[in-house]
C-alpha cells in the first residue's frame, strides 16, 4: 500500500474472521518495536490525508525559516544567520526521512536504517555547532564548551558509524546523543544567568526538542499508543523550537543593535564634547597669544630699565 509506513492489503469480508501471523526479524544489532493497526481504506486514506497536510504545512515553515535566515546571512554577513539556516534545512530531510517521506517519494527501493541515522546526526551536528555560536560557550562558559565539543563529536562518530553501518557503534552513540541532548538546556540557563537575553528562551526552545523526542521514544518503546497527536507531537516540537530560537535571535539581535546605537550615541557626544572642549582651548590658546604679542611688542618699543621709548 503507497504510504509512509509498511502497509499490505488485507481482504477482509464482512463478518469474516481472518488469522494472520506476521513476523518481525532482524540479524543485526538494534531495536524493533512494531505497532500494527488495520484500517479501512477509507479511513486509512482519511488519516494520511490529514497526516501529510500537516507535514506540508510544517515542512513548509521550515523552508520560510531556512530562506529567511539565509538572507538575513547575506544581507548581515552574519554567520549565526547562516548556521540557524543550515540547521534548519537539515530538520526538513531529517524529519522527511524519519516518518517515512523519503523512502516513499525518494528512495523507493533503496532506502536503508543507515540513511535516518546519517540525517538525525547531521540535524545534531548542525544544531550543536549553531547553539554554541548562539550561546558563545567558547568565550564565556569554557568548560562547558568542552561538553558541547563532546557532543558534536559524538554525533560526528554517529554519522561515521551510519555511513559505514556499523550498526553497534550507531546504536551506541545515538543512545549517547539523546541522553546529552538535554544538557544544553542548563547550559543556556547559565548563560541567561549571566546576561545573555536569548539564553533563556534559547533553553525554553531546547526543552520542546527534548520533550519531543522523549515522545517519539515512548511510542517507539509502545509505552504510549501510536495516534496523530503522538505521530506528529516530535515535528511539531522541533518546529516549535525552530520558531522559538527565531524569537530568541531577534531578541538578541535587537539587543545587539539598541547596544550599537547606544554606543553610536555616546561617541557622538564625546566628539562633540572633545570638539567643543578644543574650541574653548583654541579661543584660550588664542587670547594667550594675542597678550603675549602685546607684551613682545611693548617691550620691542620701550626700554626695559627707563621705559622710555626706543
Amino acid at each position: 500500500v503507497p504510504h509512509t509506513r509498511l502497509g499490505v492489503p488485507v481482504p477482509l469480508p464482512a463478518n469474516e474472521t481472518r488469522a494472520l501471523l506476521v513476523r518481525f526479524g532482524s540479524s543485526e544489532s538494534g531495536y524493533i518495536f512494531p505497532a500494527m493497526r488495520i484500517w479501512s481504506p477509507e479511513n486509512l486514506a482519511s488519516q494520511h490525508v490529514r497526516e501529510t497536510g500537516l507535514m506540508g504545512f510544517l515542512f513548509g515553515g521550515f523552508f520560510l525559516m531556512g530562506v529567511f535566515a539565509l538572507i538575513a546571512a547575506l544581507v548581515t554577513r552574519s554567520r549565526l544567520f547562516f548556521l540557524y539556516s543550515l540547521y534548519v534545512f537539515s530538520k526538513i530531510t531529517c524529519w522527511a526521512t524519519i516518518l517515512g517521506y523519503t523512502h516513499q517519494f525518494v528512495l523507493r527501493e533503496q532506502m536503508h536504517w543507515s540513511l535516518m541515522s546519517i540525517s538525525g546526526a547531521l540535524t545534531i551536528v548542525l544544531g550543536l555547532v549553531f547553539a554554541r555560536q548562539f550561546l558563545q560557550t567558547r568565550r564565556y562558559t569554557p568548560r562547558l564548551d568542552y561538553l558541547v565539543l563532546a557532543m558534536i563529536a559524538n554525533a560526528g562518530l554517529l554519522m561515521l558509524a551510519a555511513s559505514l553501518q556499523l550498526k553497534t557503534l550507531a546504536l551506541i552513540t545515538i543512545t549517547l546523543a539523546l541522553l546529552m541532548y538535554p544538557l544544553m538546556i542548563p547550559i543556556g540557563l547559565v548563560r541567561w544567568r549571566q546576561g545573555q537575553i536569548g539564553a533563556g528562551m534559547f533553553s525554553l526552545a531546547w526543552s520542546f526538542l527534548v520533550l519531543g523526542l522523549m515522545m517519539q521514544a515512548l511510542r517507539d518503546l509502545g509505552l504510549v499508543p501510536h495516534s496523530l497527536l503522538t505521530y506528529s507531537w516530535p515535528p511539531v516540537a522541533s518546529f516549535t523550537e525552530m520558531l522559538t530560537i527565531m524569537f530568541a535571535m531577534a531578541l538578541q539581535m535587537r539587543r545587539l543593535f539598541a547596544d550599537k546605537n547606544l554606543a553610536e550615541q555616546r561617541y557622538r557626544e564625546h566628539l562633540e564634547f572633545a570638539k567643543s572642549r578644543l574650541a574653548e582651548e583654541v579661543q584660550i590658546r588664542t587670547r594667550e597669544l594675542e597678550q603675549a604679542k602685546r607684551v613682545a611688542e611693548l617691550e620691542a618699543r620701550t626700554d626695559p630699565l627707563t621705559g622710555i621709548l626706543n
